[in-house]
């Protein structure tokens, strides 16, 4: 893919953040745009010119023995402070949220994956095929964002990675060489 940006992937692809290329998508000017699972309810909005023309897909692979697709768990997590003055009332909330009725509201009017496996099972998210593709992601091995693993170093090693794919993309610097100075400045994260 390097060497695509500026001929299949606007000049400034590598810049966007998340609603710009949710925009421009929807307004019908990109062919491919990867994204959180929101997008696609967006993508069927009225307003959308890519309303029911949408399909989703893994992201790609490489060949070599143990390969994965890039699939990543982002969330909302829900929590109740220890030294909440409402405990109760929060606890409560946060199981009101997380119910099964809630999480399969979320899902068919925001996009939300449900962590519920038994909900994808529902005539409402399996009438479409886009939660069809997530189940089949989150339920075969997903991985969460490296926040636990990175700790206080999350904000650097996401840096760390971004600035690399970008390197690669905009053709700055061999993949082989981007990932081999993201590795170096990870183990040096780590140490930290």
């Amino acid at each position: 893919m390097p060497g695509d940006v500026g001929t299949i992937s606007p000049p400034d692809v590598t810049g966007q953040l998340e609603d710009d290329s949710l925009r421009i998508w929807k307004n019908g000017d990109a062919a491919f745009m990867r994204n959180w699972p929101y997008a696609y309810v967006e993508s069927m909005r009225p307003d959308s010119s890519v309303r029911n023309r949408v399909g989703v897909t893994l992201l790609p692979k490489g060949d070599h023995p143990g390969a994965r697709h890039a699939d990543v768990l982002g969330g909302f997590q829900l929590m109740v402070s220890k030294k909440s003055a409402n405990k109760d009332a929060a606890i409560e909330l946060v199981k009101f949220l997380t119910s099964p009725e809630i999480q399969r509201v979320n899902a068919v009017t925001r996009g939300y994956a449900p962590t519920r496996p038994d909900l994808y099972d529902s005539p409402a998210l399996k009438a479409n095929s886009f939660f069809a593709t997530l189940r089949n992601v989150l339920l075969n091995g997903a991985v969460t964002r490296p926040s636990t693993t990175a700790g206080p170093q999350y904000n650097r090693v996401s840096a760390a990675y971004f600035t690399a794919v970008r390197q690669t993309l905009i053709g700055q610097k061999s993949a082989a060489a981007a990932v081999t100075e993201l590795e170096n400045e990870l183990c040096r994260l780590s140490a930290k």
